[in-house]
């Protein structure tokens, strides 16, 4: 057993023990940590700069893509045609004007004819090659975003990308859209990224081998070189010093769509340098790649000069230091002994107010007061685990242990709440039979039809969890009453108006399943998107939500539901948005394309299997941390 000594005396050591590591720590890494400091700069300064850099070509290109998709969406409603170039200007050049880096809009359609409109509004008629593939294939990859590398911008002849996609209007022709992008556009955009004061960022392409589209020069590419003369070339095709160096010393040093680990150092020009690159994602089969270069001498600045400054403040420090260790372990030494003395009595459950503890330093009368608040919270939290562990309970209870058994469908659910108690639940009532004077026969067996619910609330908690085991409790009791789906949703809806507090709702989709027909029919009010996986096409469709949350307003037509008639290997699945948002360590989200993925692959399996492969990817993209919002699925397979 270690041998016991006072508060004072154990201070008192410690600090002086601290005070000298700290300070030999400081005069050490001063004498003999130049390199390591300049290696632990560089990797903070690279990282900072890269990640920056990243973001702010992400805000560059996702405006450009997302106005592409909407373009898109007016050509597949029909909205505009090709052959009518007036109304594509008066469209388009808004468009372009509301986002600079697009110098021109082309749309084209099966029978190569293309107007291409440029910012200043004008438009021209070419001959261009029709999109490929046929309609049917079209329709398999119209929500893909093409990225093209051009040698010039057609039209304004200009070096630049092009982004596409395409689309088959209502008429069912097959049409393209495409946006130039100049490279001087992005060397602009680059070029007032704010970085550090000597670096130097270089976008380059993914191509092999890869050629530079964005530069900030700072002096290391000749003076008088512009943007024409490395646009689209190798850093090995050009006869500059600083790209040639680089270049050596990049090479074979990151593997593919990671970061450098350590940053690569490098001599150019009779300069030291540092520098890492990071591959940046566009799409799926696009990929930049993003390099800075930062020179050692603005990393290391005037450190060598100032080591013999650090290191005689250090021994002053170190002095000083020693002799407050003293005054401060005696003015520390009766307080702390008390509040010691207190914290034991507390552990020990009695909670009690203590005998007061007086001090004129600050730090210890915040203490003093930060422990009276613990022993104040402590009798507070331990009613409130006992009301939490009855709330869960309560809540638990409501999620039904086993679910009814409908006839030709497999039907599998699972809730997990982000607190003790979640704003998230689900329902399935089986409906057995519907008797003549109107009285509903609910069963947990086997049964002719069944009401499902999948309820988000707006965030997680108890109050959540009310709402949500109100809505469950209303939903039970009008099934007995009128099993619709319509009736249901419009007065649960009313009654959540009334109820719920300014600023609350409650996302909800309702469904009635028939084991008679194989039809689904329901009501969204705000939960989105479902999933509906098609065996035959072995494709996966998306359906909006058919109006605004719960208890937003006190009107909601609920009069016209969505339906499907479910075919056999059919699945539909209804997830919150616990499992879409969920990241990984990188604060990735693990978004819907991960899921549909999941549903196309393990299509074969049962409800059961898919639901618990899904759980697996889930825990597996987030490392298994702990879910920051409640997380609720329901899968509904045809057998």
């Amino acid at each position: 057993m270690a041998k016991m000594v006072s508060i004072r005396w154990h201070l008192l050591s410690n600090l002086v023990l601290i005070i000298l590591l700290l300070s030999g720590a400081i005069m050490g890494t001063m004498v003999y940590g130049t390199r390591g400091a300049v290696l632990l700069m560089s990797r903070l300064v690279i990282s900072q700069t890269i990640n920056q850099a990243e973001g702010q070509l992400a805000r560059f290109f996702e405006p450009v893509v997302d106005e592409l998709e909407l373009i898109r969406s007016w050509g597949e409603s029909g909205v505009f045609q090709t052959e009518d170039s007036q109304k594509l200007q008066r469209m388009l050049v808004p468009v372009m004007a509301h986002h600079k880096p697009i110098a021109m809009v082309g749309v084209s359609d099966g029978q190569g004819n293309k107007i291409m409109v440029t910012q200043n509004g004008q438009a021209h008629t070419i001959k261009d090659s029709p999109p490929p593939g046929d309609a049917a294939a079209l329709k398999q990859k119209n929500d893909i975003v093409h990225w093209v590398q051009n040698e010039r911008v057609p039209i304004i002849e200009i070096p630049g990308l092009t982004l596409s996609t395409e689309y088959i209007s209502p008429a069912g022709q097959e049409h393209r859209v495409e946006f130039c992008i100049p490279l001087i556009n992005l060397q602009d955009f680059v070029q007032n990224i704010r970085i550090h004061d000597q670096g130097n960022i270089f976008v380059l392409t993914d191509a092999a081998p890869p050629q530079v589209i964005g530069y900030s020069n700072k002096g290391q590419l000749g003076r008088g070189l512009a943007g024409k003369d490395i646009f689209l070339k190798s850093p090995r095709d050009l006869n500059l010093p600083f790209f040639q160096d680089a270049d050596r010393a990049f090479r074979g040093s990151a593997s593919h769509g990671q970061v450098i680990s350590d940053p690569v150092r490098f001599s150019s020009e009779n300069q030291v340098w540092w520098g890492a690159g990071r591959y940046c994602q566009l799409s799926p089969n696009h990929e930049l790649m993003i390099f800075f270069m930062v020179p050692e001498s603005d990393l290391l600045g005037r450190l060598q000069q100032r080591r013999q400054w650090v290191a005689m403040i250090a021994l002053v420090v170190l002095l000083g230091g020693i002799i407050r260790a003293f005054m401060l372990a005696n003015r520390l030494s009766k307080p702390l002994e008390l509040l010691a003395h207190q914290s034991e009595r507390i552990s020990k459950g009695r909670l009690e107010p203590g005998e007061p503890v007086v001090s004129a330093i600050t730090e210890v009368g915040r203490l003093t007061r930060a422990h009276e608040k613990m022993r104040l919270g402590l009798k507070t939290l331990f009613k409130l685990e006992t009301d939490l562990r009855l709330a869960r309970q309560i809540q638990q209870n409501t999620i039904p242990a086993s679910l009814p058994h409908i006839e030709g469908f497999d039907i599998k659910a699972w809730n997990e709440p982000a607190d003790e108690t979640g704003g998230d639940t689900f329902d399935v009532v089986g409906i057995k039979s519907v008797q003549n004077d109107g009285v509903v026969e609910l069963t947990t067996g086997n049964a002719d039809r069944a009401l499902i619910l999948l309820a988000d609330a707006t965030g997680h908690g108890i109050g959540p969890a009310l709402s949500v085991t109100q809505l469950r409790a209303m939903l039970r009791m009008a099934a007995r009453i009128k099993p619709d789906v319509s009736t249901i949703a419009t007065q649960i809806n009313e009654q959540l108006n009334a109820d719920l507090p300014e600023g609350r709702f409650i996302t909800a989709w309702l469904c009635d399943i028939n084991s008679s027909n194989g039809i689904l029919k329901w009501f969204s009010a705000g939960q989105g998107p479902l999933l509906y996986y098609r065996a035959q096409t072995d494709s996966v469709e998306q359906f909006k939500p058919d109006s605004l949350p719960l208890g937003i307003v006190c009107a909601m037509d609920a009069s016209k539901l969505s339906s499907v008639e479910m075919a056999r290997g059919d699945i539909f699945a209804v997830i919150s948005d616990g499992i879409f948002e969920a990241r990984n360590p990188q604060r990735q989200q693990f978004g819907m394309p991960r899921v549909t993925t999941l549903l196309q692959q393990c299509h074969q399996r049962s409800a059961a299997a898919i639901l618990e492969r899904l759980r697996e990817a889930v825990n597996d993209f987030s490392d298994n941390a702990s879910p920051q919002d409640d997380q609720t699925v329901i899968i509904i397979k045809r057998l």
